[in-house]
């Protein structure tokens, strides 16, 4: 750095205080003459950038902070680009005909003199015939840690997990299970930045027709565990997973392989013999056991599994004769309890059971609840068939075929009703008008 005189100090300071200051002005309504304002503007802010090219600055904090909203010359390449947010040393540069800005790091973070030594390390390579970003992303995957896909997995899930937000526990072991049985086991040794398309067909192919669903919801957590590679910057190429303009010139289109299975619905006649066994006499109750007065529970509320197996005592009104199902089992999401009208005969089912005890349904060791199986499985034994959700759908059916209104059957089943409109003025749960639709289901089933 030149040695320059104290007049050539003070002149140097002067300028650059001047032209950062009448920079920094802003035009108002009372400029009378606003195009010579701009126009001076415009012209203090080239003569900073000279000022910057011909004298030698010392780049400090007290200089940086006075540099208005620009891109501003150090020497060759090396810039300080100042935006309302920040500050940062970039390199500019030709390559190949083409204009390249590669950023050295934030002012903030690292020195000038850092910055003027990357810059000279730029040049250099461009003297090679070498593209410094090129060079730059070289040398950052040499140093990276090879990193196989399966060891990527858990760290992915974790993060997945908590961008969903996921509730149900059964949503980690789902996506952890398909993939320890059909990835790791083909490709889970490859390293991640070199899996690609024909590895994920090496996956999907042989379950696509099979196994259908399994392997479409494998191939969108295949999607999602890429997807978050590339943001990470641990994967550059197109993600190969994806399945328009992918995977999808390679596999048939889901629709045309998998046959829809709904959850198998008993009829309604079979639904009536359950809950019949139960009420045909009175002392009958005692002697049903406490999984069946699980089964005949959820059939006379149309719960779900979920919802009324690990259901507590203190969630039971008898008084006004409530059912409060707490949000984390809501299977909609929504933040709110959902209340459920019981009839005469569910609260029968409750009144049968010992309260003394934090379950509901409490198990036989008294400690917990029964299995969330309990309910499928005595009525797979009873019928060689159906699911407690298939209930659901009987229920559903059952309100159909006897004029019960819609948004009543659909609200008593907790779906949402209408568009996203009609849900935001219709926020009441109509507890009372489902009380009846709840006592007729209960009386058609059960008898009065």
């Amino acid at each position: 750095m030149p040695v320059v005189s104290g007049f050539e100090a003070h002149c140097k300071i002067a300028i650059h205080d001047i032209c950062t200051t009448f920079m920094r002005q802003k035009l108002t309504k009372s400029d009378t003459k606003p195009t010579i304002r701009v126009m001076a503007r415009v012209m203090a802010g080239r003569f900073l950038k000279l000022w910057l090219e011909v004298m030698a600055v010392k780049i400090d904090k007290k200089f940086l902070s006075g540099l208005p909203v620009g891109l501003f010359r150090i020497e060759k390449g090396l810039y300080v680009r100042t935006r309302p947010n920040g500050q940062a040393y970039i390199f500019i540069y030709r390559f190949n005909k083409k204009r390249i800005e590669l950023r050295i790091g934030a002012t903030s973070e690292i020195t000038a003199a850092f910055a003027r030594t990357r810059a000279a390390e730029f040049r250099a390579m461009l003297v090679n015939g070498q593209d410094p970003r090129a060079e730059r992303q070289k040398k950052k995957e040499e140093q990276a840690p090879e990193l196989t896909l399966a060891a990527f997995i858990p760290q992915a899930l974790k993060k997945i997990q908590e961008i969903k937000q996921w509730r149900n526990e059964k949503s980690w072991g789902a996506w952890s299970m398909t993939f320890e049985q059909y990835v790791v086991p083909i490709i889970g040794d490859k390293l991640l930045a070199a899996v690609n398309r024909d590895d994920v067909l090496s996956v999907l192919a042989p379950i696509w027709k099979t196994k259908n669903e399994t392997a479409s919801r494998l191939r969108g957590r295949l999607e999602a565990i890429f997807d978050l590679a590339i943001v990470m910057g641990l994967y550059k190429n197109a993600n190969p997973a994806v399945w328009r303009g992918n995977l999808s010139f390679f596999l048939a289109p889901p629709a045309k392989v998998k046959t829809v299975v709904h959850h198998d619905a008993l009829s309604f006649d079979e639904v009536k013999e359950i809950c019949l066994t139960a009420f045909k006499e009175k002392e009958n109750l005692s002697r049903v056991s406490v999984g069946w007065k699980a089964v005949i529970f959820g059939i006379l509320t149309g719960g779900r599994v979920g919802e009324f197996v690990p259901m507590k005592w203190d969630e039971v009104d008898f008084d006004e004769a409530i059912w409060t199902c707490p949000p984390e089992r809501r299977k909609d999401g929504q933040k709110f309890p959902h209340r459920v009208p019981l009839s005469s005969q569910a609260i029968k089912i409750l009144k049968s059971l010992d309260r003394e005890k934090e379950f509901v349904f409490s198990g036989q060791s008294g400690i917990g609840h029964i299995s969330k199986e309990t309910p499928r499985v005595l009525i797979l034994k009873k019928f060689g068939r159906g699911t407690m959700h298939g209930c659901r759908s009987t229920f559903r059916d059952w309100c159909a075929e006897n004029g019960i209104d819609r948004v009543l059957a659909e609200k008593s089943l907790m779906h949402k009703t209408g568009n996203e409109v009609e849900q935001a003025y219709q926020r009441s749960d109509l507890l009372e008008q489902r009380r009846p639709v709840m006592q007729q289901w209960a009386d058609a089933c059960c008898g009065k």
